[in-house]
């Protein structure tokens, strides 16, 4: 995909540092200052520990050896409930998002959120990242599916990577691109009888309205369900 062009100029590169290795995650302009992306990809893997803002790196557009715009963070809002595990946990799926708030403002158009409560099963989703076959170039997977769990994530069958961890969910209505969840990791479920392969992400539309709340870097590390 043409990673300056709309939607997809949106979404950017997240570096980490990390003991004797760089962490590579995706994320999602929602705001010029706000970009949403997976909790985990925000931890120090070898102390369990959050990263200090100031040393996340944020590229959007990221392509090669260029991008439209980098800033790093000033403070992140993790989600309510998210518990750090070295492993993927399915219980951690329906929490594992967080909102990272940007030092300097980046002036490039952002995604807007689904304007639903949740993800229908009728609904066409398109999932975006960087993935480690790929990891200098944006890969998009267009037209998967959603299913449901017992215990609300979002299982959906989108081809996605280490590295793609944090890239968006979009729903795709009318030619446009709606926001609607950020992948986190992998689960088998049981379907007709089947067990299926799939990924889970974490829904974020219950923050659609909130963004004046993410951006007040106070005190305390984590946001309220609400509107």
């Amino acid at each position: 995909m043409d990673s300056w062009q709309e939607p997809w100029n949106a979404v950017g590169k997240i570096y980490t540092p990390g003991f004797s290795r760089v962490g590579e995650c995706t994320g999602t302009l929602i705001d010029p200052q706000i970009v949403v992306t997976a909790a985990h990809c925000l931890y120090d893997r070898r102390s369990a520990k959050p990263i200090n803002p100031s040393k996340i790196h944020f590229l959007a557009g990221f392509r090669r050896e260029e991008y439209i715009s980098h800033s790093v963070g000033r403070c992140v809002r993790f989600s309510p409930g998210y518990r750090f595990r070295n492993k993927s946990k399915t219980a951690n799926a329906v929490n594992n998002y967080a909102f990272i708030v940007l030092r300097k403002p980046i002036h490039t158009p952002v995604v807007s959120f689904y304007n639903q409560d949740e993800v229908g099963n009728q609904d066409s989703l398109v999932h975006a990242g960087y993935g480690k076959d790929r990891r200098y170039l944006l890969s998009v997977h267009s037209g998967c599916s959603a299913y449901f769990h017992k215990d609300k994530f979002l299982a959906n069958d989108c081809d996605s990577v280490a590295g793609q961890s944090g890239g968006p969910v979009f729903v795709k209505k009318d030619k446009k691109h709606y926001i609607a969840a950020v992948m986190n990791g992998r689960t088998t479920l049981e379907i007709l009888n089947h067990k299926v392969r799939l990924n889970f992400a974490s829904s974020i539309l219950s923050h659609r309205h909130n963004f004046k709340e993410m951006k007040s870097c106070g005190l305390e590390a984590s946001l309220r369900h609400g509107r």
